[in-house]
């Protein structure tokens, strides 16, 4: 009788293929790590897939391993990769990744593999993400530069505090839940802004 014991990287990707209706998260640097958290906190399954360099660069990853997260190590471009990570059975996926072209390519990948995800990817340059939102390649590409700008303009009058829940676009009458949107603000719960 031969025994084998299973590899992590095997337990991750065993885990990863009995998910269904999960979130992908491409990439684990600054903006992944604080979405990994994100997710974790709401109670969100979702796997993770990092080139397999971070094995030895990101200490994140043990953290993510303790939670129960699976993590596919491996370049999201590849179909294989996503593949693992269980495109065919995820409902959205988020790629983090800081390079445009990447994240287009990923994009496009993902979408050849599961016609129905919804695709999240973070874009630098404006133009590239109104591209990939007209292209249908991309639900949502967020440009950070234009996601932030606000955020600093608003510094430049008020305190922020940054660790509270993202800016919501919401379309509401003068009252919301019973209150009105002066009565929230006053109360500290809301902070609206003008449409443009």
């Amino acid at each position: 009788v031969e025994f084998r014991t299973i590899s992590r990287e095997d337990r991750m990707k065993l885990k990863a293929s009995v998910m269904r209706d999960h979130i992908i998260l491409v990439g684990l640097g600054h903006l992944g790590r604080r979405l990994a958290n994100l997710l974790t906190k709401i109670g969100e399954n979702f796997v993770v897939v990092v080139l397999p360099s971070d094995k030895e660069e990101n200490e994140f990853l043990v953290e993510l391993e303790e939670r129960g997260v699976p993590v596919i190590f491996g370049d999201a471009s590849s179909r294989r990769v996503l593949e693992e990570a269980g495109i065919k059975r995820a409902r959205a996926v988020i790629i983090t990744v800081d390079d445009d072209l990447v994240n287009s390519m990923i994009a496009d990948r993902a979408r050849e593999a599961n016609p129905r995800v919804r695709i999240v990817a973070r874009i630098f340059r404006e133009e590239i993400a109104r591209v990939l939102e007209l292209s249908g390649d991309v639900n949502v590409a967020i440009s950070t530069t234009l996601a932030s700008s606000p955020l600093f303009l608003a510094g430049t009058s008020h305190d922020l505090e940054l660790n509270v829940p993202a800016v919501v676009p919401v379309r509401a009458g003068p009252e919301v839940g019973g209150s009105s949107v002066r009565e929230l603000e006053e109360k500290g719960e809301v902070r609206s802004v003008e449409p443009e």
